[in-house]
């Protein structure tokens, strides 16, 4: 951790010690460790594709195993250390025969630079954290970053982040005080720069993990290795890293969050939610949730000819409810945004809207809508389904050298069956439409998709 990191977490110690003593319901809102408990825990997981469509745009073959492991003690009184290894290979079944662009090959679920290497790929984190009251703790990790703008699905290996932070519960709230100066994608991060992102920054990576097709020259961002947050952006001003401000609380039935994240001399983003759930008898819920998410890009910022500021940036707003009546739920959500994209290079993915293979709700100028739907059949099978809509943006693809043609649609069918405690299995079919499809180009999927996951 960077010397910033270190004076800043002894402020905060500082500044928030006044509050160590007030007593409040307990909540974290800290990162996501192992449990410190001097014992090794993890998991180990395959994901294997069936089948997708042979067009150069789905993910038609990938079949990967991969494991995490986590072990952490309590060394001295309130004193904690761990240390975490995610990890993903081909099983040897994924087909070979893709050429030098690896059309068609799952690149998310592995950590290959080049498309034409399977090898193994992982990365490794450790945390320090020191509970100095029952309110207040102190930590300094390589780890996740338990936020709604550092959350985002993963294949196996997750996004990590170098940070500093104080949690705090005060008599007005959970508060947390981070500052992170690195991060280290994951292996998801590929799909979320190509496949999801299209190419157009808003789904959680800006710079392409993956060599250009036929180039033996290594990709500006290596899945595992940590960077410096100004090098997660082509064009970015430099940068110490972001500053970080998280609140949340709970009043009865209604819950509140917000967050705001600034990357010093780069951008600021702002996110805020509200749920309420109505009273009712049991077995029956209904919850209103509404959300906002606001980015401010800084001048002087320029990739190529893309001045930043004048691309991105801008809000995003969103309304959902959700209906459960004993083993059915219905959601139905929207968001709105404006006519800029969300930046988004650090893994944020709260919106309501976002689906499988989709978060075109990032995009400019798009209204997205979605239906979600699921029923327990039985204990331990779930069958899960969803619709949604994003229209068309007005994002021109450089990488496809095309503006938005069609309305951008997913529909996802999910079975879930957990046969015991540790075990999961999940199958799924994703069928999309890009909004780049044309009448030439076919930019559409029919993706199955095999997980099992055990963890102990």
């Amino acid at each position: 951790m960077i010397k910033t990191s270190k004076v800043l977490l002894a402020g905060l110690l500082l500044s928030t010690s006044a509050y160590a003593e007030l007593p409040t319901k307990s909540m974290n809102i800290t990162a996501k460790h192992a449990v410190d408990d001097g014992h090794v825990h993890g998991y180990v997981r395959l994901h294997q594709i069936f089948s997708g469509k042979s067009n150069g745009y789905d993910k038609d073959t990938g079949s990967v195993v991969g494991f995490g492991l986590k072990y952490g003690l309590e060394v001295l009184d309130g004193l904690r250390v761990g240390a975490e290894y995610y990890g993903s290979k081909d099983t040897g079944l994924t087909k070979t025969n893709r050429g030098t662009a690896g059309t068609g090959v799952a690149f998310g679920m592995m950590m290959n630079e080049f498309r034409t290497d399977y090898a193994y790929g992982g990365s490794f984190g450790a945390h320090i954290s020191y509970q100095a009251t029952k309110e207040l703790k102190l930590e300094v990790a390589r780890s996740e970053f338990k936020s709604p703008l550092t959350k985002v699905p993963i294949t196996f290996v997750p996004n990590m982040y170098e940070f500093a932070q104080v949690s705090a519960k005060t008599s007005f709230g959970k508060v947390n005080l981070a500052f992170m100066d690195r991060m280290s994608y994951g292996s998801r991060s590929a799909t979320d720069w190509g496949l999801i992102g299209e190419f157009t920054g808003t789904a959680g990576m800006y710079i392409s993990p993956l060599a250009t097709p036929g180039s033996t020259v290594a990709p500006a961002i290596k899945r595992g290795d940590f960077y410096k947050i100004d090098e997660t952006i082509k064009g970015a001003n430099s940068s110490s890293g972001i500053a970080i401000l998280g609140y949340e609380n709970k009043f009865n039935n209604l819950k509140i969050s917000a967050w705001d994240f600034r990357a010093l001399n780069i951008l600021n983003n702002f996110y805020a939610s509200v749920d309420y759930k109505i009273p009712a008898p049991k077995g029956v819920s209904t919850t209103f949730s509404a959300q906002v998410l606001n980015q401010s890009v800084d001048s002087g910022q320029v990739d190529g000819t893309t001045i930043l500021s004048d691309k991105y940036g801008g809000t995003m707003y969103g309304l959902q409810a959700a209906v459960k009546i004993r083993a059915f739920t219905v959601k139905a959500s929207v968001n709105s945004k404006d006519d800029k994209g969300f930046l988004n290079a650090w893994g944020a993915d709260p919106g309501y809207t976002s689906s499988i293979f989709s978060r075109n709700e990032y995009r400019s100028n798009v209204k997205a809508y979605k239906l979600f739907f699921s029923y327990k059949i039985m204990k331990g099978l779930k069958l899960m389904a969803g619709y949604a809509n994003y229209g068309k943006s007005d994002m021109y693809s450089a990488k496809y050298k095309v503006n938005p043609t069609t309305d951008a649609t997913e529909a996802d069918v999910v079975v879930v069956y957990k046969p015991m405690k540790n075990v999961m299995l999940k199958l799924f079919n994703a069928s999309r439409t890009s909004e780049y499809d044309t009448a030439t180009t076919d930019r559409t999927q029919n993706h199955t998709r095999l997980i099992a996951n055990y963890k102990f």
